[in-house]
């Protein structure tokens, strides 16, 4: 695109460049500070500036069809309306669009594993797409909160709750979710489960978090503790009950009879193995997967004091990029 071309025309309210073969966004795009309705679909897009969402008069944008992982985590335009960002990459919405006056959003044939909570905050919502995200299984109760919201599809989710019967209206499905939502409490207490390989420092982070000694013994077993964590002073406490799960071949088998849903999961791994360290992270991440699907892991590098200058400057950099690439793959 002649960037000349788009110096001469700073006037205009309606810009469509889909179809250009563009890997990033014209500045001369984010000079139009009047612009109301942006088409940037069909293109190679990896990244949005921020003051592409930020300009001031801008109602519709349409980044569907990219190859965006991310969008700008800003405070959004609160004149954005209608946002079309379907058949990416992503897999989270920024908390910045809450700002906005949203009326219709599409998040279509993403990688979303479930409804972003930033989407219940959109109270102004008439229209939503979140078909083809296949991970999602569940509407969540805060979904109530959409009052407003007249199209829900949800073509090639299997959605196991609400019940069926609740889904072909959308009304009827945000009335029984606002039902729901009105008759939780809050529970502040989970499982925090510990695994990885023998060594890899599991019982020495449990210690650390506890706020105990830390020792050399192995775990035989499960050790089972608890920890409470506040944020902050005016913040709910947290009590996670600490699974710490022994690393011992012999105890791999009864491991997986431990593994639930609704739990939060620590894998370790020791950042000086290298690639075959990584690749021991496959076994835990699999048998999570099957046995607690949809549960959250973070995985968690050990033993990083003991990296040395011989190993290169990019080593530590290059084992998280690896466990990235790792966790990238099809599940």
């Amino acid at each position: 695109i002649d960037p000349v071309w788009l110096q001469s025309i700073m006037w205009a309210k309606r810009l469509f460049l889909a179809s250009n073969g563009l890997t990033k966004v014209p500045t001369q795009c984010i000079q139009c500070t009047g612009l109301q309705r942006l088409d940037l679909c069909r293109n190679a897009l990896q990244a949005i500036p921020p003051e592409v969402v930020q300009l001031p008069m801008l109602r519709n944008l349409n980044l569907s069809r990219n190859q965006l992982r991310e969008l700008p985590e800003c405070s959004w335009a609160s004149s954005m309306a209608f946002l079309d960002v379907s058949a990416n990459e992503l897999n989270v919405l920024p908390r910045g669009i809450h700002h906005t006056q949203m009326l219709s959003l599409n998040i279509r044939n993403n990688r979303f594993v479930e409804v972003p909570e930033t989407i219940c905050n959109l109270t102004t919502l008439q229209t939503l797409n979140i078909s083809h995200n296949p991970k999602i299984l569940v509407l969540p109760n805060i979904m109530g909160r959409l009052g407003n919201l007249m199209d829900l599809k949800l073509t090639g989710n299997e959605i196991s709750d609400p019940p069926p019967e609740y889904l072909k209206a959308p009304r009827k499905c945000i009335l029984y979710l606002r039902q729901r939502l009105r008759g939780c409490e809050p529970y502040y207490r989970m499982k925090l489960m510990v695994v990885g390989f023998a060594g890899r420092g599991k019982t020495t982070l449990v210690a650390r978090l506890c706020g105990h000694s830390v020792g050399n013994l192995s775990t035989v077993g499960i050790d089972l503790k608890e920890w409470g964590y506040r944020r902050h002073m005016n913040k709910p406490k947290f009590t996670f009950n600490i699974w710490d799960f022994g690393g011992q071949e012999v105890y791999y088998a009864t491991h997986q009879c431990f593994m639930t849903k609704r739990a939060l999961y620590l894998v370790l791994w020791n950042i000086m193995h290298g690639q075959d360290g990584i690749e021991e992270l496959r076994t835990w991440l699999d048998n999570i997967l099957a046995k607690a699907g949809k549960s959250r892991i973070i995985i968690v590098a050990t033993h990083k004091d003991r990296v040395t200058p011989e190993m290169g400057d990019g080593y530590v950099q290059d084992m998280l990029n690896a466990v990235s690439r790792l966790t990238d793959l099809p599940q």
